[in-house]
């Protein structure tokens, strides 16, 4: 999980480095879409990249999401739209 315990954020490097380390980074997203659960939550976010596809539970990019935006910007609900400029 890219959320652990530890409060010490990583450096761009750090991150560039552990990418590398797990088969590359993603350096560019074209396309994302979202599919919702019967229950009224986003169920699955899924990334189009340079990489091919990535998936992740809406839960999870929920969580992240949160933690790392900053302080007035946040999802409110556990159902959202992800859209690409």
């Amino acid at each position: 999980s890219c959320f652990g315990s530890s409060g010490d954020s990583w450096s761009q490097e750090q991150m560039r480095n552990e990418a590398n380390s797990r088969g590359g980074a993603f350096t560019s997203v074209s396309g994302v879409n979202t599919t919702y659960s019967s229950g009224g939550q986003t169920a699955k976010v899924n990334f189009s990249t340079n990489r091919g596809s990535f998936e992740v539970s809406g839960d999870e990019f929920y969580t992240v999401f949160n933690l790392r935006a900053p302080a007035r910007i946040a999802l409110k609900s556990k159902l959202f739209n992800i859209e690409k400029k």
